[in-house]
């Protein structure tokens, strides 16, 4: 999600997340990976400015959609009814979740691939509010890493 939307399904590039619709729900969920998502709140935060009924069709239009798009991998889209979904990303790589857990760790290695990981703004498609805040965090965690790495202050721990 570094430096621009990029899916690939078994090292295969997935040309099926065209529009911004399922790009941004995807990449909500992967922000939000391992947690229990109320579909209402996801589909207010996605489509604030549409009335509840057809947030809600916008919601399972592009969550069918993404189902279609991930193919073989679509299992890991959870639901619990219409209420609950998840992402499961265990064995998936994310860029932006391996940025945050190597930033998280304290020893050098880590922090060098904290900034490699890093090769663009975070999502740049999107300029609503929620992404431009994730933007704005993983771009704050980054001046750390590369404060860190500059001032080898992680080889003082």
């Amino acid at each position: 999600m570094f430096g621009g939307f990029d899916v690939r399904i078994n090292g295969i590039q997935s040309p099926s997340f065209g529009t911004l619709r399922e790009q941004r729900l995807l990449a909500r969920l992967v922000l939000l990976h391992g947690k229990d998502i109320s579909c209402n709140w996801i589909a207010r935060s996605l489509w604030p400015d549409n009335p509840e009924e057809q947030g809600q069709f916008y919601f399972r239009k592009a969550l069918s959609n993404l189902r279609k798009a991930l193919g073989e991998e679509a299992s890991r889209l959870q639901t619990n009814g219409s209420r609950i979904i998840r992402i499961n990303l265990d064995g998936a790589f994310v860029d932006v979740i391996a940025f945050d857990k190597a930033v998280r760790a304290s020893d050098l290695e880590s922090q060098i691939e904290a900034a490699n990981l890093h090769v663009g703004p975070l999502f740049p498609e999107c300029q609503e509010d929620w992404a431009s805040q994730e933007r704005a965090r993983r771009e704050q965690l980054f001046a750390t890493v590369l404060e860190r790495l500059s001032t080898n202050d992680i080889l003082a721990k």
